[in-house]
């Protein structure tokens, strides 16, 4: 944002729709003021500029700081962020320049609306103009309202590159444990569920067809039980995902009928092996073997 002028910046704020299991505001922020060539306000986090930090996802409001939703922080879901520089406003006396960059931890796209409030004496001009073209485009509400549903014609597809929801608990991205094997380093990572809690993967394929499933399952000694069923089939009872340490196991899962389009598999957690970790039932994708039959 340009502004040329005099006058004075009192506010700033952001909307988004964040489409991946991944933190979005780690961009930097430099304001220019009175056409100095190095900014008088330099930041290296969109979280730090708003008043917090590590990506949290709670709800806050404090004194010309608030996240009044916050879900979006590092997945799926809404974010709002907003600063009202009440005590410390930015004055100028010819103009100001705001960059804020957008940088994603993850290789997606977004809905993203940044906004500002400013002051001007008249004869002020800004480089923003009314947008009632983009203005009246549909709000995003799901992340396929941005991104289509990926279509797989079989083969190997990553548990953290699959459609997710949950009925109780956190799902991210997680990496590291190399001892773990898991492919491409990562794994879908589900935590702070209890027993009756679900987990809800949905995946795409191209074409319906008959296929043998292989599950690559984390196991560790803070993982639960847990039953797994497709497309409304049970296809497993109480799998026990407990082991001495972390490791994954190709848990086969037999032959499926797989539809054209949308395909849903669930996990329910029904407990934890008496070994396990107390009051743990953690479950771990890292992903999903198809061979066509």
């Amino acid at each position: 944002m340009t502004l040329e002028g005099e006058g004075v910046l009192a506010g700033t704020g952001v909307t988004l729709f964040n489409t991946a299991r991944a933190w979005w505001g780690e961009g930097d922020e430099k304001i220019f003021v009175d056409g100095e060539a190095f900014p008088s306000f330099i930041g290296t986090g969109s979280e730090d500029y708003y008043g917090y930090a590590w990506s949290n996802p709670n709800v806050f409001t404090h004194p010309f700081l608030a996240q009044p939703v916050g879900e979006g922080a590092s997945r799926e879901g809404v974010a709002v962020n907003i600063r009202y520089r009440a005590l410390d406003r930015i004055p100028f006396r010819s103009n100001l320049r705001f960059d804020m960059e957008l940088w994603h931890w993850a290789d997606t796209v977004i809905d993203y609306a940044p906004s500002a409030c400013w002051y001007m004496k008249p004869g002020g001009r800004t480089n923003r103009g009314p947008e009632p073209e983009r203005a009246a485009r549909p709000v995003a509400r799901t992340r396929r309202d941005i991104i289509p549903l990926k279509l797989h014609t079989g083969g190997m597809i990553e548990g953290e590159d699959v459609e997710v929801a949950v009925s109780r608990g956190h799902v991210s991205v997680q990496d590291g444990h190399k001892e773990a094997g898991w492919s491409g380093g990562k794994q879908l990572w589900w935590r702070d569920g209890r027993p009756g809690d679900v987990l809800t993967l949905t995946f795409g394929m191209a074409r319906a067809g008959r296929y043998a499933l292989t599950l690559g399952l984390t196991h560790a000694n803070d993982y639960g039980i847990a039953d797994i069923a497709l497309n409304g089939r049970r296809l497993i009872t109480a799998h026990d995902a407990f082991a001495e340490r972390v490791e994954t196991h190709a848990v086969q899962a037999g032959s499926v009928d797989l539809a054209q389009g949308e395909n849903v598999l669930t996990m329910t957690l029904t407990g934890a092996n008496p070994k396990a970790k107390k009051d743990s039932f953690m479950q771990g994708i890292d992903r999903l073997e198809l061979v066509a039959q």
